[in-house]
């Protein structure tokens, strides 16, 4: 305990011949707790609080398996295999998420874009606001997409009659069909389109 009380003293001594250093060793304690505090926060919300979703213990993240151990998302060819394979689950859906240039009224915008499957909104138990989701129809023909609360209300105004309306994505001409609340587990209150197909991805 003496050992112990006379290092502290010959720290704090020191400390106060080098206002520097001690500046210097204060702001690193600083940014070092900071950082782990954030860190911890972004860990417990992804993998130790539930998902505000229904059933959120029984959702499982499913990835296809590559070389050197890495994993990476199902083609669309395997997903559809697998959808039609398997037994396990009550359900199966595939998301891929990207960004997209969307242009159509107003100047052109970046925003965030999923390609979705028509099952994804039910297993996750997501309600269109407006309009409505994706059907299995939609997927043969993948010309129609639904905005997020964020996009919607940003650059549209929270305009109604965006239902039926025509914008581009990457210069492919899209009708949009519905509008999800916010807080969707799919956008996380972004600006951002959902697709049953993103230009390029075919």
């Amino acid at each position: 305990m003496l050992t112990w009380t006379k290092d502290l003293q010959l720290a704090l001594r020191t400390l106060r011949r080098r206002p520097g250093f001690a500046a210097m060793v204060l702001a690193t304690l600083a940014l070092g707790v900071g950082c782990t505090t954030a860190l911890f926060g972004v860990f417990r919300t992804v993998f130790l609080e539930p998902l505000p979703l229904p059933d959120s213990g029984r959702l499982t993240f499913v990835m296809e398996a590559g070389g050197c151990g890495c994993g990476g998302p199902a083609s669309g060819p395997d997903y559809q295999d697998g959808a039609r394979r398997q037994r396990a689950f009550s359900g199966i859906g595939v998301l891929s998420p990207g960004s997209v240039t969307l242009t159509g009224e107003g100047e052109a915008e970046r925003v965030y874009a999923t390609a979705a499957s028509a099952s994804v909104f039910q297993l996750l138990g997501v309600s269109p606001l407006l309009g409505r989701t994706f059907t299995a129809a939609d997927q043969i023909d993948p010309s129609v997409v639904v905005l997020s609360y964020a996009l919607w209300a940003g650059r549209y105004a929270r305009d109604a009659a965006i239902i039926g309306r025509t914008i581009r994505l990457a210069g492919r001409a899209d009708r949009v069909i519905g509008v999800i609340p916010p807080a969707c587990p799919i956008t996380w209150n972004r600006k951002a389109v959902i697709a049953s197909e993103l230009p390029g991805m075919a």
